[in-house]
């Protein structure tokens, strides 16, 4: 055998010993032995069903009468009220308080009549809370709500609550 062949076999065996298994098997690499790997993604993903949920429309989608049709309006589970940070973000101009009672009531009686289909978009409860903004548009409130964390629902139309198709 020639010096170059024997040196082209000695390093096969070499390649060879290298990428072998090591005799003691616990010494294997724990990615072998291990029953349920984990996954490493450098960036931890939200599930969205995890995330809370805000129904948001205006006024004009609850279909009442007002001299403020394009007010934005919410209605979300009372225990994710404090989550909310759109009047930090964008200060309310004043309004007269009969008006607000009253643009209030209005939410709050479509809340009640809605309850059901509002709880099948945001989850089962005994306590909805409801809200509205006299000077964010709702391009506003719902890039707000979204900057909090929340999976915001344009679910009202028309005066009814839109639900998902099955």
């Amino acid at each position: 055998m020639s010096q170059r062949a024997k040196g082209k076999l000695n390093r096969s065996k070499q390649q060879a010993s290298d990428s072998l298994e090591p005799a003691d098997p616990w010494c294997r690499p724990e990615s072998e032995y291990r029953l349920f790997p984990q996954e490493h993604d450098d960036e931890p993903q939200e599930d969205e069903e995890s995330l809370p949920r805000v129904v948001v429309g205006t006024l004009a989608d609850l279909d009442v009468e007002t001299a403020h049709p394009d007010r934005p309006i919410w209605i979300l589970l009372e225990e994710h009220h404090d989550e909310v940070g759109v009047f930090e973000r964008y200060p309310e101009a004043p309004m007269p308080s009969a008006t607000i009672a009253s643009l209030l009531s209005a939410i709050r009686q479509f809340t009640e009549k809605h309850a059901s289909g509002l709880q099948t978009l945001l989850g089962p409860t005994d306590r909805l809370r409801m809200g509205f903004h006299t000077s964010a548009t709702l391009e506003e409130v719902v890039e707000s709500f979204e900057d909090d964390g929340f999976d915001v629902l344009l679910g009202i139309h028309n005066g009814q609550v839109v639900l998902p198709e099955p």
